[in-house]
């Protein structure tokens, strides 16, 4: 896994709607919320 598989960034509803799926799978991680993550894979789950 890269660096750009990883993503901190404040977690909020438009971020997470705006996540589109990519050739494989890769993280989102909330800046503030140690720990508190979200999973996008390419089939979009």
């Amino acid at each position: 896994m890269t660096a750009a598989d990883r993503v901190k960034t404040k977690l909020t509803t438009r971020v997470l709607d705006s996540a589109a799926p990519g050739a494989r799978d890769w993280f989102l991680w909330d800046n503030e919320l140690p720990g508190f993550g979200c999973k996008v894979t390419p089939t979009g789950a």
